[in-house]
């Protein structure tokens, strides 16, 4: 059985990895967008993709521990 304070942190290390998750995305995006021009960069649309994956991953998990937030 959990303790309180246990909840409490891992609902605090969940949040964290939204932030985590969320500001990787923002700076695979703001890579793809200085380093695309006319073609597309295979690695870094992987990137993105990546980062858009973690950022889903992060917000379930937090979802599962606090079903009410919203990040």
């Amino acid at each position: 059985m959990r303790q309180p304070g246990a909840i409490s942190f891992d609902l605090v290390k969940a949040r964290e990895a939204v932030r985590k998750a969320r500001r990787a995305l923002k700076d695979a995006e703001l890579d793809y967008d200085e380093h695309c021009g006319v073609g597309a960069n295979v690695s870094l649309i992987g990137k993105v993709r990546l980062a858009e994956r973690r950022l889903e991953e992060a917000r379930a998990a937090l979802q599962r521990l606090d079903p009410k937030s919203v990040d």
